[in-house]
């Protein structure tokens, strides 16, 4: 009976000792701020990805708005020098190429506001961390006070 005695209060001291360990701010502070400094540099990768979309979908947009520039100068070269067939075919081509267009708006629409959500949070998350930065200090000397006392308060309590 005083072997199991005994392995409940290891257990039960191992387990305060790991509970005391989690809540130690010189243990979980620096995880907490390498974790956030990997966050800040996920949402910096997030943030160039979407501004690649960005460029790419304005690229594409401008590339279509000059087409439809041809068709339509096209079409008017075609109707001048009397072929309507040639013209119609531009036409019909300008038409299509004025339906890309409107996709391309979307398209450019839909990924910068994915850029703008990117970049935002990227910034707040530096925040954070540039804050959390500046405030380890005091967290450190608060708990390391905090801790003083308790150890101040069991020695007078034991005596």
């Amino acid at each position: 009976m005083g072997r199991i005695s005994r392995l409940k209060t290891i257990t039960k001291s191992r387990i305060e000792a790991f509970i005391a360990s989690l809540e130690t701010p010189e243990i979980i502070l620096p995880r907490m701020m390498r974790e956030m400094e990997e966050k800040v540099k996920e949402t910096a990768r997030a943030e160039a990805k979407a501004l690649s979309a960005v460029k790419g979908d304005r690229r594409r947009l401008d590339a279509g708005m000059g087409k439809i520039v041809r068709f339509k100068e096209g079409a008017v070269l075609a109707v001048k020098a009397n072929e309507m067939d040639t013209a119609r075919q531009a036409i019909a081509a300008q038409i299509q190429a004025e339906k890309e267009v409107e996709k391309c708006r979307n398209d450019l629409v839909i990924s910068e506001s994915a850029y703008n959500s990117a970049r935002q949070v990227s910034e707040q998350l530096r925040q954070n961390l540039k804050e959390l930065k500046l405030k380890k200090n005091d967290i450190l000397a608060r708990s390391r006070e905090i801790r003083r006392e308790q150890s101040l308060n069991e020695k007078l309590d034991s005596l």
